[in-house]
């Protein structure tokens, strides 16, 4: 399977658990309100939810506001990193690369076999 099914396979299933997240909140459970959901129910399901996508990062990374910051502030280490990537793969740019090209590359990330909806359904039922 080439990387842009593998990929498309992923968007797919995250796209199931937003409908599945959208229904789990249109059915929570009643916090003693007789029969209605309250704010603090929802609040509190979407704080879960939330706590699934940050997966344990620190609280100074745990926002893409931070890490955007972070990147901001630290220019020469994100400088680096950012040389580092564009000498590799062009993110900026179109590349047409050959199948040999994007084994090689899929290869150095040691993604040549991933199952990325495997890895995915994995990391979301913990």
């Amino acid at each position: 399977m080439k990387l842009v099914e593998r990929i498309t396979a992923v968007v797919k299933e995250i796209g199931k658990d937003i409908k599945a997240l959208k229904g789990r909140v249109s059915t929570l459970e009643t916090n003693g309100t007789g029969g209605t959901v309250d704010e603090s129910v929802i609040t509190n399901k979407v704080s879960e939810e939330i706590a699934k996508v940050v997966g344990g990062a620190p609280a100074t990374f745990d926002t893409l506001k931070e890490i955007s910051d972070y990147i901001e502030t630290d220019k020469t280490g994100a400088s680096a990193m950012a040389e580092s990537i564009n000498n590799r793969l062009r993110f900026d740019e179109q590349q047409t690369l050959t199948e040999n090209q994007q084994a090689n590359a899929l290869g150095a990330l040691g993604l040549t076999d991933t199952d990325f909806v495997s890895v995915y359904n994995t990391a979301v039922n913990g």
